[in-house]
């Protein structure tokens, strides 16, 4: 083989190694991650999913979120950045508690779903 026969061998595995390796590199880019304030705040502002999952958590005359209702979100899978794409979240009020599945869809954007316990 001969010289040029050599070099043009180089580029064409070099060409399909990266035509392989590109969909799997934007397939991880796509996914939605966020940090676990903004699914704690996210959930917070989603007064009319926890009144279906616990009408106590709100207030009937506001249809707003009650007062000293906590949040809290642990990240679940791989960190990127310290943002997560998946999350399990308590909900604490005065009477009631559950737990939920937060799957993250965009920024503000999400999936909530209670689990049973």
């Amino acid at each position: 083989m001969g010289r040029l026969q050599v070099g043009r061998m180089c580029v064409l595995v070099i060409a399909v190694t990266l035509a392989a390796a590109g969909p799997v590199a934007a397939a991880g880019e796509g996914v939605a991650r966020q940090t676990k304030w903004r699914a704690e705040v996210n959930l917070l502002h989603a007064p009319k999913l926890m009144g279906r999952w616990a009408p106590s958590l709100v207030n009937p005359s506001t249809r707003l979120v009650r007062s000293n209702t906590v949040v809290r979100c642990q990240g679940r899978g791989t960190a990127v950045a310290a943002r997560f794409h998946k999350f399990r979240c308590s909900i604490r009020g005065r009477q009631s508690q559950l737990t939920v599945s937060y799957t993250a869809l965009s920024v503000t954007h999400f999936r909530a779903v209670k689990l049973v316990r």
